[in-house]
């Protein structure tokens, strides 16, 4: 049974006794520790890793998983930062990969001790991809991929198609969207046909462009949500009828709890992530660790969390489960693009002043 990480706040000093320092066997190789420490995300998806990497991970080796949620990226890099919390596993999306590897709170990962990591297809591979700034090599391990799709519902609004759908007179007052500063500018700047990929070219046109569309969506939207959770809330108690929400949070708000609500990419596309792990600069569990995700990329765990959320694997699968082949997220890849997580490292602060603002207006 996976425990709670309230216990594990404190500051960043590793393990104590049993549960923590990894020992050599008598030939020198290392044991996993008795204890691992990972940082998930609430919600749905938190509720599928545990109860499918998670609990696999401690089935299959015998360590005890102690798990935290975190509402986001940011929130746990800052709290990492403060020394406030004291995790081995980072959970982390790709934007956000730049800014911790600059904070050095990741290590890089040896692929020895992952040999999963050569089931990559090639678009997710962290040792090609331009998010990962690690020098021949990764420290970070994507186990899905995910759109900022939208979601509506069917009871309230005709299906939409595209992202103006949200600024109709029906939806005003019940649109919904995430205030991170990474799916503002990336859903708004697809929208109107900026490459979002590269922010880092011509970036003063590509933002005054963005912000007016924001902007405009504010005009719409009744709440800028700063967790996931109240994005799900909103759709489930009635209150938005579209807005961006993720396909496995939509889906099981829709199977589990009969809410009236569909998941869809918009004609123009939107942007797209990945969820990964990365292991803690201060642990003293890194082999534990390093096998932790080993694990959570084989094909069984990417079948079975795959299965019991939606997400699609970011690793070459002999098989799928239906609910991931019905995902718009994976029918149409075509249509998502990665955000600029380097120009947001170099300018997150002023961004999000500047979105603060122009709502306030």
């Amino acid at each position: 049974m996976v425990a709670g990480l309230s216990g594990c706040l404190g500051n960043g000093d590793g393990g104590n006794g049993n549960g923590g320092a990894q020992t050599g066997t008598v030939d020198g190789d290392p044991e996993l520790a008795d204890e691992l420490r990972v940082s998930t995300y609430g919600g749905a998806m938190g509720n599928a890793i545990t109860s499918t990497v998670l609990d696999g991970f401690e089935e299959e080796y015998g360590v005890e998983i102690v798990s935290g949620d975190f509402p986001s990226n940011w929130g746990l890099i800052s709290q990492l930062q403060a020394g406030e919390v004291d995790v081995d596993v980072l959970i982390l999306d790709n934007t956000a990969v730049p800014t911790a590897y600059e904070a050095d709170l990741m290590l890089e990962l040896r692929p020895e001790n992952i040999p999963n990591l050569e089931r990559y297809q090639d678009r997710f591979d962290p040792r090609n991809a331009r998010w990962d700034p690690t020098e021949n090599g990764a420290s970070y391990a994507p186990f899905q991929y995910f759109a900022d799709g939208m979601t509506y519902n069917t009871e309230q609004l005709e299906t939409p198609t595209e992202w103006d759908d949200m600024l109709t007179e029906e939806a005003q007052g019940h649109a919904i969207n995430a205030s991170w500063i990474d799916r503002v500018l990336g859903v708004a700047g697809v929208d109107i046909g900026v490459n979002v990929s590269d922010l880092g070219t011509d970036t003063e046109s590509k933002l005054n462009q963005i912000w007016e569309r924001v902007e405009e969506q504010n005009e719409y939207i009744f709440e800028w949500a700063d967790t996931g959770g109240t994005i799900q809330d909103a759709f489930a108690n009635g209150t938005a009828y579209i807005g961006m929400m993720w396909y496995g949070r939509a889906t099981t708000l829709h199977n589990e709890d009969d809410v009236p609500i569909e998941y869809i990419i918009p004609e123009e596309g939107t942007t797209m992530a990945t969820s990964g792990w990365s292991v803690s600069e201060t642990t003293d569990r890194r082999y534990t660790a390093e096998k932790f995700i080993d694990y959570s990329l084989s094909e069984q765990a990417q079948y079975d969390y795959g299965e019991a959320i939606g997400y699609v694997p970011t690793t070459e699968m002999d098989e799928l489960p239906q609910i991931v082949r019905d995902n718009p997220d994976y029918q149409q890849q075509d249509r998502l693009e990665f955000f600029d997580g380097h120009a947001l490292m170099d300018n997150q602060s002023d961004w999000a002043r500047e979105f603060q603002q122009r709502i306030r207006q």
